[in-house]
């Protein structure tokens, strides 16, 4: 089922084809992937699996969280009594979360990216093989996190100025090729031409 789910890496609905598959596999109620490095206050879930639907993303605080213990490369597990020990998480609380498995997600060189976590309400009694199911689709998530990562960066490379940051000549070329042609008559385009003397030695 994991390899299965797996092959749709790149695509549009793979993380959260992925948390639904993950908690029917492990036969727990929530899974969550979520972005946070290792020096974040928060983190930010993008793909939120619960009560037999996907959930609208959140942003939420780490601290006081299971999610926060998470160490940088080995997976946190509270097998019961998760609540107990993490009385000021509103969310465990709320949902009457019982146990808790944390993976970490990393890129190439080992920096954290984020966290692949799985909660059920009763206790959670993980066998090597489950563990190896979260370690298997970490990595995987770890892959298509760097990989968007790394296409976010080439595109501001691109269609950014490296000096201003501000957007450049090729972002203004594609804005006005996809400039819809139906909203024409109905919204006015301008462009001013500012030219500055002396700029090149401005820049040097």
């Amino acid at each position: 089922q994991l390899a299965d789910v797996l092959t749709q890496s790149g695509y549009p609905d793979f993380l959260p084809t992925l948390v639904q598959r993950l908690a029917s596999i492990l036969d727990v109620e929530y899974c969550l992937i979520a972005e946070a490095t290792a020096t974040s206050t928060e983190a930010r879930t993008i793909a939120l699996w619960g009560q037999g639907q996907l959930l609208d993303n959140i942003t939420y605080p780490l601290k006081g969280t299971p999610c926060e213990t998470v160490p940088e490369r080995e997976p946190c597990v509270y097998e019961q009594g998760v609540c107990q020990v993490f009385p000021d998480d509103p969310m465990l609380v709320d949902l009457k979360v019982e146990s808790y498995l944390g993976m970490p997600i990393l890129n190439t060189s080992g920096q954290k990216l984020g966290i692949l976590s799985i909660m059920a309400t009763k206790p959670l009694q993980m066998p090597d093989i489950g563990r190896e199911v979260l370690r298997i689709a970490a990595a995987q998530v770890g892959a298509e996190l760097e990989r968007t990562q790394s296409e976010r960066f080439i595109r501001k490379l691109t269609y950014r100025d490296n000096v201003t940051q501000l957007p450049n000549r090729a972002h203004l070329l594609e804005k006005l090729q996809n400039w819809p042609k139906a909203d024409v008559s109905k919204a006015a385009l301008g462009l001013a031409l500012i030219d500055i003397s002396r700029f090149k030695e401005l820049n040097d």
